[in-house]
């Protein structure tokens, strides 16, 4: 009895994991479909840095977060750019380096 209620919780969890965090998926993409070879990994709620990025295709499996784009290369100052994204690709136009934020 203890090992089915080990793993029934242990499914849970898993099932709880998969649902509550809508954004285990997040990618940056520099196509315009969002299939492009060079992919960004997006780190959800830290500042992360670019350089010469031209256009950037966001996707996100499910779920709603905000993508921060900002000049400096600290995510310092105000953003030049916030937008909200959800599920399917969706479209981040940048012509400079710089740095993005994504909080969910």
């Amino acid at each position: 009895m203890k090992f089915f209620s080990v793993v029934f919780f242990a499914v849970m969890a898993f099932i709880g994991i998969t649902f509550a965090s809508p954004v285990l998926e997040m990618q940056a993409f520099d196509d315009i479909h969002c299939k492009g070879s060079k992919s960004y990994a997006i780190s959800l709620n830290d500042c992360q840095r670019f350089r010469n990025v031209a256009s950037i295709k966001s996707y996100a499996n499910r779920g709603v977060c905000t993508a921060y784009v900002y000049t400096s290369d600290d995510c310092s100052g105000e953003p030049i750019l916030s937008q909200n994204i959800q599920g399917g690709c969706n479209n981040l136009d940048i012509s400079f380096s710089g740095s993005w934020q994504f909080q969910c």
